[in-house]
C-alpha cells in the first residue's frame, strides 16, 4: 500500500466511522485486542509488529488495535466503534489476544497468547492469495 492511500486512510477514519468491511480484498488485518483501555504503544503484540514495518507493508497487513472501546489504526486513535468490530468477529468482551483476518475478510488465525510475527507472517504466506502477490513480484 502506498504512503499516500495510508495517510489519506488515517485522515478519513480519524473523522469517519470504518468497518472490517471496507478492507475486504485490500488488506490484511492483524486485530490485536486488549481489555483495559490503553494505547496500542503499551501492548506486546504492537511493540513486537511496529519492529517489522516492511514485512508488514510487503504482506499488506495493517495493525488494528481493538483497546476497550476504543478502535486504532498503528498508533493513531479513530472515531470507530469498537462494538461494531468485536460483533463482526465474535469477539467477547473477555477476550485478550490477536486475530488475523485475510484479504477475504475471513478469520485465518485466532490466539490468546503472545503470537511473534513469524508464525503470523507465515501462516499469511501459505495462503493462496500471498503465494500469488509473492510470484508477480519474483
Amino acid at each position: 500500500m502506498s504512503i499516500s492511500l495510508v495517510l489519506i486512510l488515517l485522515s478519513t477514519t480519524l473523522t469517519q466511522e470504518f468497518t472490517p468491511e471496507q478492507f475486504r480484498w485490500k488488506n490484511r488485518l492483524l486485530i490485536i485486542v486488549t481489555p483495559n483501555h490503553e494505547p496500542p504503544g503499551i501492548s506486546e503484540h504492537y511493540q513486537l509488529f511496529s519492529k517489522a514495518p516492511e514485512a508488514n507493508t510487503d504482506r499488506d497487513l495493517l495493525i488494528i488495535t481493538l483497546s476497550g472501546d476504543k478502535v486504532w489504526i498503528g498508533n493513531t486513535a479513530t472515531t470507530a466503534s469498537a462494538g461494531v468490530w468485536r460483533t463482526h468477529f465474535s469477539i467477547s468482551p473477555r477476550y485478550s489476544g490477536v486475530i488475523l483476518v485475510g484479504k477475504d475478510g475471513s478469520v485465518k488465525l485466532k490466539e490468546e497468547k503472545i503470537t511473534s510475527p513469524g508464525v503470523v507472517y507465515d501462516r499469511i504466506d501459505s495462503m493462496p492469495m500471498r503465494k500469488q502477490e509473492m510470484s508477480k513480484k519474483n
